[in-house]
C-alpha cells in the first residue's frame, strides 16, 4: 500500500544572546510540591518513549534536549495562567556541572515576550540524562529558546513550534534553516483574492540562496486547489533574517487553509506544520537536522497497518535523484503518529526531494470481526498528475507496473516526461516514459518493467513537460 507526497524544506535561525551575568538560580521547589505540577509527567514519558529515536543526540561534550512534552492551564496556586514544559536533557561524552536553564517564549518577529528564572539541572555524567519540569506564567507564544550554562559552557536551543524539540544553535552554524510560523490568510470569494501573511526566519549561520516559497491553498479534505511561488527578499535572506512576508494572490478558489514549502540552493524542506487530516497516511516534519534527516508518519486511515517503510528521494534542483532514504515503520496502529530519522551523512547536495510510503501487508481492520480490509494500491498526485497503479505483478525481466496516467492541471501538458523509482526495500530502480502530449482532464493507460524488482515496496514519481509559451515544469 502506498501514498506519496511531494516535500520541499527549510532552514536557519538567530538567537537572543545570553548574557553575561547570570542571575542567582532559583531555589528548589520544596517538597511535596502540588499534585497538580504531575500531571503531565505520565504523558511526558510516553513522548519521550515516541521521540527517542528521532530527537536529537550530543555532539561531542556538548548536551542536547532529547525530549521535550508542553501543557498548560487556566490558573496555578497564584490563580495565574500558565504553561509547563517538560524536557529531558542528556550529556555528550563529558560530564556536565553547575548546570542551569530558562525558558525565554519569542513573537513573530523573534522578540523575547516573557522570560523565566533560571533553574538548576542536577550534575550529569558523560553519557547521561535528567528529566526536569519548567513552569512559566506567560500568555500563548509561537515559538521559545531555551538557554542552558555549565561549567566552562553554554548553548542555546530553539524550537519555532510549540511541540518541537528545541535544536542547539551551534549545530546550524554551517546552513541556512528557514521556518515560517504565524501564518494568516484572507480570502475574498467575490475577487478571488487571497491575502496571506506570515513570519520568515533564517535560523542558520548561512545566508539562504534562490529562496522559493511555494503557498499551498488546500480544500477540507487536505488536497491542494491552487499554489503560488514566493520569492522573499528577491530570492536571497540573509543569516539571522527575521521578517514578514505579506502579499496578495490573484484567482484562488475557495480554500479551508494554507501550507508552506520552502526550497533554497543549497537545502530544501518542507513547512514544519501540521498534518491536514486526511482520512489517508501522511508524512509531515520532514527536514534535516545536522547529520539526521527527520520526518514523522501519522496512520489516519481508520485501520492499523503493518510493515510500514517510508521513502524520501533526495534530488537535484533539475529533479535528479541524488539518494533514496529508507526509514523503517513497521507497524502504526490506527490515529497513531511516530518519528522517524535516517543518516544522510556523505550525502552529496541536494535541494530538493519525494516521499512516500508502502505496506506489504494489508491493513488490520479496526473492529474486531470486521471484514478485512483490502491493501490497496498506490495512487500518486505530482503537483497535477496523478499515476493509480491497478496492477503490480511479477513478469519475466521484474516487476510489471500497470496503471493510469492523469492530467488535472488547468492545461494541456506537451513534451511529457515521467520518471518512476520504484523498490522492493533495495535501491530504487528509475523508470522513464515519455508520453509527450496529455491534454487536462486527459488519461492515459501505461504500463513498465521495473528490472529486477520482485515486489513493490516503495514507489514515487516525477514529472517535467514543456508547454509553449511556459516554463519547463519539475
Amino acid at each position: 500500500m502506498l501514498s506519496r507526497i511531494v516535500l520541499l524544506c527549510l532552514m536557519t535561525l538567530a538567537l537572543l544572546p545570553l548574557v553575561a551575568a547570570q542571575p542567582a538560580p532559583e531555589k528548589k521547589p520544596a517538597a511535596g510540591a502540588p499534585p497538580w505540577t504531575q500531571a503531565g509527567k505520565p504523558d511526558a514519558q510516553a513522548a519521550f518513549a515516541r521521540q527517542a529515536a528521532s530527537a536529537p543526540k550530543p555532539t561531542g561534550d556538548k548536551p542536547a534536549i532529547t525530549g521535550e512534552y508542553l501543557w498548560s492551564g487556566r490558573a496555578d496556586d497564584a490563580y495565574k495562567p500558565f504553561f509547563m514544559w517538560e524536557f529531558r536533557f542528556k550529556a555528550g561524552t563529558a560530564a556536565l556541572s553547575n548546570l542551569q536553564f530558562r525558558v525565554t517564549t519569542l513573537d513573530p518577529k523573534k522578540q523575547a515576550q516573557t522570560t523565566g528564572g533560571w533553574k538548576p539541572l542536577p550534575s550529569l555524567a558523560a553519557g547521561g540524562s535528567a528529566d526536569i519540569d519548567y513552569k512559566l506564567n506567560c500568555p500563548t507564544f509561537n515559538a521559545f529558546q531555551v538557554e542552558l550554562t555549565w561549567t566552562g559552557g553554554k548553548e542555546t536551543f530553539l524550537a519555532w513550534d510549540k511541540l518541537a524539540i528545541p535544536l542547539a544553535l551551534s549545530e546550524l552554524t554551517g546552513t541556512s534553516f528557514l521556518v515560517s510560523l504565524n501564518q494568516n490568510f484572507e480570502h475574498d470569494p467575490a475577487t478571488s483574492k487571497a491575502q496571506v501573511s506570515y513570519s520568515l526566519w533564517n535560523i542558520g549561520g548561512q545566508a539562504g540562496q534562490e529562496v522559493v516559497q511555494t503557498i499551498r491553498f488546500k480544500d477540507d479534505k487536505g488536497k491542494d486547489v491552487f499554489t503560488y511561488d514566493h520569492k522573499p527578499e528577491k530570492g536571497a535572506v540573509p543569516a539571522g533574517y527575521v521578517g514578514e512576508q505579506k502579499f496578495v494572490v490573484n484567482k484562488v478558489p475557495s480554500f479551508a487553509t494554507i501550507s508552506i514549502g520552502t526550497k533554497s540552493s543549497d537545502f530544501a524542506s518542507v513547512d514544519p506544520g501540521s498534518f491536514t487530516g486526511i482520512k489517508d497516511v501522511e508524512i509531515a516534519k520532514i527536514r534535516a537536522e545536522g547529520k539526521l534527516l527527520k520526518a514523522r508518519v501519522r496512520n489516519g486511515t481508520g485501520a492499523d497497518i503493518e510493515g510500514i517503510t517510508v521513502s524520501i528521494t533526495l534530488q537535484t534542483r533539475e529533479g535528479k535523484a541524488v539518494k533514496t532514504i529508507e526509514m523503517p515503520v513497521g507497524r502504526l496502529a490506527k490515529g497513531e503518529e511516530k518519528d522517524l530519522s535516517a543518516d544522510i551523512s556523505g550525502v552529496p547536495a541536494w535541494s530538493g526531494y519525494e516521499a512516500g510510503w508502502a505496506s506489504s501487508v494489508p491493513p488490520t481492520p479496526a473492529t474486531t470481526g470486521a471484514p478485512s480490509v483490502p491493501a490497496k494500491l498506490p495512487v500518486l498526485d505530482v503537483d497535477g498528475v496523478r499515476f493509480a497503479v491497478a496492477k503490480a505483478e511479477q513478469g519475466k525481466d521484474g516487476l510489471l507496473v500497470r496503471g493510469t496516467l492523469t492530467n488535472q492541471r488547468a492545461s494541456d501538458l506537451t513534451g511529457l516526461t515521467v520518471v518512476f523509482q520504484v523498490s522492493d526495500g533495495g535501491k530504487p530502480v528509475p523508470v522513464e516514459l515519455k508520453p509527450g502530449t496529455l491534454g487536462k482532464g486527459e488519461e492515459l493507460a501505461i504500463d513498465f518493467t521495473a528490472a529486477g524488482i520482485k515486489t513493490l515496496t516503495g514507489l514515487t514519481m516525477t514529472w517535467k513537460s514543456v508547454t509553449p509559451g511556459k516554463p519547463e515544469k519539475k
